[in-house]
């Protein structure tokens, strides 16, 4: 596979910063600008941006500080910038390290608090359970007690249900067929091929026999409401507005009655709430006395088998404390040697002046020297 766009310039680059030979032939700037380009190789960068910074990073890091120009001066901020990112992941890594290992010792600290509560809850296990268990019979017996009561007012409550719904039928029917038919014999006109004043009559009988009408007032309607209202006599109108009375008031009093069984059959149903309320409650209260008896008697037979899992989880995760101590040492030990290795070479060279070049070039000459004369000597 073609090798990666970039990676030959960085490699170049970063051999040109300190290419690895033998530590005595390096001076110490040229130490330091070696650990800058390794931990500029290392930086999370794109890869076009490290690999000009290591390009240039000789001539322009590697140069003195009062002898460069501003394009140099503005690399250096840039590694400088690089580095700091670099500085600020590392610093937190290791407080999210820190902050891991302080979580690992509270659990550690909560684990050994649950060994001990469950080595302490045995003695009590069995009180309890007994404690569970008179609570739970006395629910169950309220709890019956409250269904029966239930099913009788939900049979009270079916009957006046039933009661409303037939008067409920009887009052739409008597409605409807008042509707239907009295407008009409009233006014005493009706089209061809509808129901003519005879028929009409016929229809409502219904109607009439369960209104407290007159029997004479009943017995002239067939007469006086088979006649269209041209034909009909002073008389015959009187027949026709009371029995329109009549009708109208036996409808009032099936409303009142409609009226009447629908606040029965509401108290019927308030009764059955309440009584389905208390039910629910009974109910409540005996399936937790029953979740209690059952956790108390569970907890009876596992107290032992609590104690210990307490015990083995208790040591298992020392091994987590331990992992989570040793990683936070970890990171904040990588964080102290970048500091230390990287960022402090980097202040170095930033302020390494002229007048240090030339000593450090001294200095490296009278290193050769002294290595040559050795050299010849041993040979």
């Amino acid at each position: 596979m073609a090798p990666k766009k970039g990676s030959k310039r960085v490699a170049a680059a970063v051999g040109a910063a300190g290419r690895p030979g033998k530590a005595a032939r390096r001076s110490p700037q040229e130490e330091q600008l070696h650990a800058v380009a390794q931990a500029l190789a290392a930086a999370a960068l794109p890869d076009g941006c490290r690999a000009m910074l290591l390009a240039v990073l000789p001539t322009s890091l590697g140069a003195p500080a009062d002898a460069r120009h501003a394009v140099q001066a503005r690399v250096v901020d840039m590694v400088g910038e690089a580095l700091a990112r670099t500085l600020a992941d590392r610093d937190a890594a290791a407080s999210k390290a820190t902050e891991e290992a302080a979580a690992a010792g509270r659990r550690q600290a909560e684990l050994q608090a649950a060994q001990a509560a469950s080595e302490g809850a045995r003695e009590d296990r069995a009180k309890a359970m007994q404690d569970k268990r008179a609570a739970l019979s006395s629910a169950d017996a309220t709890l019956t007690e409250a269904k029966v009561t239930l099913a009788g007012r939900q049979k009270a409550e079916l009957a006046a249900k039933e009661a409303e719904a037939a008067k409920m039928t009887e009052c739409e029917a008597f409605d409807l067929l008042v509707a239907e038919h009295l407008c009409p014999l009233r006014e005493g006109a009706w089209e061809e091929g509808a129901l003519c004043g005879q028929q009409r009559v016929e229809q409502l009988q219904p109607a009439l026999q369960i209104a407290d009408l007159d029997a004479s007032v009943r017995a002239s309607l067939g007469s006086s409401g088979s006649k269209r209202a041209s034909e009909r006599s002073a008389f015959d109108t009187l027949v026709l507005e009371q029995v329109a009375t009549s009708l109208f008031e036996k409808a009032a009093a099936l409303r009142r009655e409609l009226a009447e069984r629908a606040a029965g059959l509401a108290e019927a149903g308030a009764c059955v709430a309440a009584q389905a309320s208390e039910v629910d409650t009974a109910e409540g209260a005996a399936q937790e006395c029953r979740a209690a008896f059952e956790q108390a008697l569970a907890q009876l037979h596992e107290s032992e088998a609590q104690a210990k899992a307490a015990a083995q989880e208790l040591q298992a995760f020392a091994a987590e404390v331990q992992r989570a101590s040793q990683a936070s040492e970890a990171a904040h030990g990588n964080l102290e040697l970048f500091r230390a290795g990287p960022l402090a070479a980097y202040e170095a060279l930033r302020h390494f002046d002229s007048k240090g070049a030339e000593a450090a070039r001294a200095a490296t000459a009278a290193s050769k020297e002294t290595l040559a004369c050795v050299t010849a000597g041993g040979a």
